[in-house]
């Protein structure tokens, strides 16, 4: 029998597992919405991001630019978390070796493709995929960005890359949505 007490090193409560994190390297997590922007915590609120090549990462108050946090890094490289003391809309300032970049957070938005779109999609009846598939420019609480969202029932991954994430698939994969 073992008598040591077990120890819990701070912030580890913060982090996804393991097997989580290894599905989000390898660009294979089904919804990694689950793992990454804000999550309640009980305490607060903890939030994720994994942005591969990063330095650092600081929190942002979205409103007035103050700062509510530096995020700590994770099991891996890239990946970052901190918490919050309360729900609020905030940026990610994120450090590069270039310089820095302030953004949005994309998983900090809930799921744009309504469930009646899902619904009449599988009933094969929705009149309107070309609103729904695609990319849909759109504004979100006053942020203006674009809803992305495909059919490709064989993909193992899909994710929105451009010159705004380097080309990097790993930044941005999207969640599976099933009818």
């Amino acid at each position: 029998m073992n008598d040591r007490p077990v120890v819990t090193l701070p912030g580890e409560q913060l982090l996804p597992s393991d097997g989580d994190v290894d599905a989000l390297v390898r660009a294979e997590h089904g919804d990694p919405f689950s793992i990454l922007g804000p999550h309640p915590d009980g305490d607060g609120l903890v939030v994720r991001a994994y942005l591969p090549n990063a330095l650092g990462v600081e929190v942002l108050e979205r409103a007035s630019g103050r700062m509510l946090g530096t995020m700590e890094q994770g099991q891996v490289p890239g990946l970052f978390f901190t918490r919050l003391t309360h729900p609020q809309p905030y940026l990610l300032k994120i450090r590069w070796a270039g310089g820095e970049h302030v953004t949005e957070d994309p998983y900090s938005f809930g799921p744009q493709l309504g469930e009646m779109d899902l619904y009449l999609f599988a009933e094969g009846n929705h009149r309107e995929l070309a609103r729904v598939f695609g990319a849909q420019p759109m504004e979100i609480d006053g942020v203006p960005g674009v809803r992305f969202a495909v059919w490709a029932p064989n993909a193992r991954r899909v994710s929105v890359v451009g010159s705004f994430n380097d080309w990097d698939g790993r930044r941005h994969p999207m969640r599976l949505r099933f009818p």
